[in-house]
């Protein structure tokens, strides 16, 4: 399995939670594709146990086969990641970092439990929606996205 995780700012005070993040992408052997300006940003931070492969953009997404694209962030970080994988077929699963967002169910403190069922294979994808996990292990279409 090869994931991106995408982000557009990194703060200090969610250290902790890009770190279970990446400690359990590498725990389950996934590899992971980090959004270079993020990358810039968290690679003196955060504590890589693997290799991990630079995402430059939207060609990546054409180029490579990505079976998640995984946002840090709010709604509009959401929206970002849509203007990268634009018309791939690749779902996102949206993590929430701040107080507020409409178009994710997975809050930072329960980061851990969805990437359990992603693993697991038991979250159902539908094609050409922006997927964003959800406590029923279903695929929450936002209309309109994509």
């Amino acid at each position: 399995m090869q994931v991106v995780v995408y982000s557009k700012v990194f703060k200090e005070k969610d250290l902790t939670y890009f770190q279970q993040l990446f400690d359990a992408l590498h725990e389950h052997g996934i590899m992971v594709y980090v959004f270079r300006p993020l990358f810039e940003q968290i690679k003196d931070r955060v504590v890589f146990k693997r290799d991990v492969g630079i995402f430059e953009g939207y060609i990546d997404c054409q180029l490579k086969k990505f079976d998640v694209f995984i946002t840090l962030g709010g709604d509009g970080t959401i929206l970002n990641a849509i203007m990268h994988v634009r018309n791939a077929p690749i779902p996102i699963m949206g993590i929430n970092l701040g107080r507020l967002g409409f178009w994710r169910v997975l809050r930072k403190n329960a980061s851990r439990k969805p990437l359990r069922f992603l693993f697991g294979g038991t979250i159902v994808w539908k094609k050409g929606a922006c997927c964003i996990w959800s406590p029923t292990s279903r695929c929450l279409e936002t209309p309109g996205l994509r």
